[in-house]
C-alpha cells in the first residue's frame, strides 16, 4: 500500500475557508479530550446496557490495531509528503498516517450506542472529525475511513466473543434463496459500478465508490437506531422482514455486507483484487449457503457447514475471479474457502474480506 493523493483528499484539504480551518484545528487539539468527556459521561448508561466492559476492551483492541497498522504500513501524511498540504500542523515520522486514530476514537462510541436516541450526535462526531483531519492534510480520506471500520469492526469482534450463545432459529429454504439472491444483486451492482467509476475516474474511482458506502453505513446506522427505536418506517420494515434472519438485530446482515466491503476499498488498492473480494464475498458465499444447506457431508472445520457448502463457494470463486487474477485464482478461492469454513466469532460477511486482504497482502 503506498501514499495516493486521491481527488476527494486534494478537494477537501483545499478548502481553506477561516471558520472551516478553525473548526479542523479545535477537533485536532479537542478530539481526545471530548472522546474520553463523552466517554465518561456516558460511563453508568453503559454499565446499566452492559455495554461497558465491552466498549472498553473494544477501544483497547481498536487502538492497538490502528496504531499496529500504522508501523506496518509506515504511509506517510498527505503534509508530510507536499507542503501544500500543511496548515501548520504536521505530526513528524514516526507518526504515520494509516489509519486515522483521532478517527477510531470518535467512531468508537457508535456501536456501543446503537438503538439509543444518542446515536447520530456520535455519528455527527465521526464525521466531523474525519472530515478536518482530511481538511487539516495530516490525513487521506482512506485513513480515517479505515479509523472507522477498525473501530466498528473491534467492538463486532468483542461483542461476539463475548455474547451468550442461543439456538439460532431455523430459516426456511425459501428465505435463504431469498436472501441469498439480494446478496448476489449487491455484489454485481458493487461491481458494475466500481467498473464505471473506474472508467469514468480511472484509479480514483475506487475512493468514490468507498466514499459511497461509508456514507450509506451512516445512514444505514441511522435506519437501524429508528427500527430499534420503533421510529421505523413502512419500507424499511418490509426489507428487513423479507431479508434478514430474525436471530439478528434488523440491518444486522445488511451492515456486516457493507462494512466488510468498505473493509476490501481500505486495504487493496489493486481494482481487480477488489472484484474478486467481492466476487468472494457477494456470490461465493452466497452460492456456498444455498448449496449448503441441502448439503448432506458435514465440513470437518465446522460442524454448521456443509462440504458441499464449501465446495461451491470454491467453485464459483475460482470460476467468476479467473478472468481478473488468471492461474492464482486457485489459490485464493481455497483460502479464502478454508477461512470461510472455519468457525470464527466473526461474520462471514467481514472473514471473507479479511482473509481476501490478508492473502493478497502475502501472495
Amino acid at each position: 500500500m503506498k501514499p495516493f493523493f486521491d481527488v476527494i483528499t486534494r478537494f477537501i484539504s483545499s478548502i481553506d475557508n477561516p471558520l472551516i480551518i478553525l473548526l479542523s484545528k479545535f477537533f485536532d487539539l479537542l478530539t481526545l479530550p471530548l472522546f474520553f468527556i463523552f466517554f465518561m459521561a456516558s460511563f453508568n448508561f453503559l454499565r446499566e446496557k452492559k455495554r461497558l466492559k465491552i466498549t472498553i476492551i473494544s477501544i483497547f483492541l481498536a487502538f492497538i490495531i490502528v496504531f499496529s497498522l500504522k508501523y506496518f504500513f509506515m504511509i506517510p501524511r498527505p503534509c508530510a509528503i507536499d507542503d501544500l498540504y500543511n496548515k501548520g500542523i504536521c505530526p513528524e515520522e514516526p507518526d504515520f498516517s494509516f489509519p486515522s486514530g483521532h478517527t477510531m476514537f470518535a467512531s468508537s462510541l457508535i456501536a456501543p450506542f446503537l438503538g439509543t436516541i444518542y446515536l447520530p450526535f456520535f455519528i455527527l462526531f465521526n464525521l466531523l472529525v474525519s472530515f478536518t483531519r482530511v481538511n487539516l492534510g495530516v490525513h487521506f480520506v482512506n485513513d480515517v475511513i479505515a479509523g472507522f471500520v477498525v473501530s466498528i469492526f473491534s467492538y463486532g469482534l468483542v461483542y461476539n466473543f463475548f455474547k451468550k450463545k442461543k439456538d439460532k432459529p431455523k430459516n426456511t429454504y425459501n428465505f435463504e434463496i431469498v436472501r441469498q439472491a439480494l446478496h448476489i444483486f449487491m455484489g454485481l451492482f458493487l461491481i458494475f459500478i466500481l467498473f464505471i467509476a473506474s472508467q469514468i475516474w480511472l484509479i480514483h474511482g475506487q475512493i468514490y465508490v468507498a466514499l459511497l458506502i461509508f456514507i450509506g453505513l451512516q445512514v444505514l446506522l441511522i435506519i437501524i437506531n429508528d427500527f430499534i427505536l420503533h421510529k421505523e418506517k413502512s419500507l424499511f420494515t418490509y426489507l428487513f422482514s423479507t431479508f434478514e434472519r430474525k436471530q439478528f438485530i434488523p440491518g444486522y446482515g445488511a451492515f456486516w455486507y457493507g462494512l466488510g466491503m468498505l473493509f476490501s476499498f481500505v486495504f487493496l488498492t489493486d481494482y481487480k483484487e477488489i472484484i474478486v473480494t467481492i466476487i468472494a464475498l457477494g456470490i461465493g458465499d452466497a452460492y456456498s449457503t444455498i448449496i449448503g444447506r441441502k448439503g448432506r457431508f458435514q465440513n470437518p472445520l465446522n460442524s454448521n457447514k456443509t462440504l458441499e457448502g464449501t465446495l461451491a463457494f470454491f467453485s464459483i470463486t475460482i470460476l467468476l475471479s479467473y478472468p481478473f487474477i488468471g492461474p492464482l485464482a486457485f489459490l485464493f478461492a481455497l483460502f479464502t474457502s478454508i477461512c470461510e469454513a472455519l468457525p470464527l466469532k466473526v461474520d462471514d460477511n467481514f472473514v471473507i474480506p479479511v482473509a481476501s486482504v490478508i492473502f493478497f497482502l502475502i501472495i
